[in-house]
């Protein structure tokens, strides 16, 4: 039986397909140039193939399986919500020789991390630091060749350090550091890289938007999408919860053990 992990069924065989969201069956105007809008067709293609085709579909969330069994007409009982996890950032060593790389990040900073994809919102936190000069903000990720956020190749506030990629090691050390990790997506999943903020003690600002308020609750401090007349100072003075309870939510261990019943269910 095909295990497939990557939003694809195929049409001449059917097995366990992980459909992590539908992002391509909203915002059209994320897609604007000719390619991608081919890849939105072909990715609600992809969705109601996997919706009729597959035995069974694992999810992230129950806000997506929410979208898929309304947008794609799966059927409930086909779905599981199998979560992700943090585990893999346990056993990286942060890289501190970031802070000589970049030696600006020596004062409080934000940090922010992910591809830079129009659903990323990166403009949220350009806008924000325009009106904020006296904060800084470090982006780390790059653009994808689709959904490429345009608003980066233009000027931008002096107040935001642009890391490009960066591995695990100096990503850990920044959300180790970080004044808050943040990540103000409009539409995600699930959303890991404020999980592995958790994780290394940080505090995490997040979008009111999609899955993230399911995933993690009252742990965060929230933020409107499409808003920044927010002060993020007042904002992360406000109580959150010990993230110790998330943590130990989302594991590998778990999510494996969920995925291995569901393949000896249809074996």
């Amino acid at each position: 039986m095909i295990l497939e992990f990557g939003n694809t069924a195929l049409p001449f065989a059917s097995g366990i397909v992980f459909l992590h969201d539908i992002y391509c069956e909203f915002f059209p105007e994320d897609f604007k140039n000719f390619r991608d809008k081919l890849v939105r067709i072909y990715n609600r293609f992809q969705y109601r193939l996997i919706a009729k085709l597959s035995k069974h579909i694992v999810t992230v969330s129950n806000f997506s399986k929410n979208q898929i069994i309304q947008y794609c007409k799966a059927k409930p009982e086909n779905i599981s919500v199998i979560y992700n996890g943090w585990s893999h950032f346990k056993n990286i060593t942060a890289d501190n020789s970031v802070f000589n790389d970049f030696p600006v990040l020596s004062k409080p900073f934000y940090f922010s991390l992910g591809s830079l994809s129009k659903r990323k919102n990166i403009r949220w936190i350009i806008e924000y630091a325009e009106k904020h000069l006296d904060s800084i903000f470090a982006i780390s990720g790059t653009s994808l060749s689709t959904f490429k956020v345009n608003e980066l190749d233009g000027n931008i506030p002096k107040n935001i350090i642009l890391l490009c990629y960066l591995d695990d090691s100096k990503v850990k050390a920044l959300m180790t550091r970080c004044k808050a990790f943040i990540m103000p997506s409009y539409y995600e999943g699930f959303g890991i890289p404020p999980l592995e903020a958790l994780s290394c003690g940080a505090q995490i600002i997040i979008a009111k938007a999609a899955s993230l308020p399911e995933i993690y609750g009252n742990t965060a401090h929230y933020i409107d999408p499409y808003n920044t007349d927010v002060d993020l100072d007042n904002l992360l003075s406000e109580p959150v919860e010990e993230p110790d309870m998330i943590l130990a939510k989302y594991s590998y261990d778990t999510s494996a053990r969920l995925v291995y019943n569901l393949i000896q269910k249809y074996k």
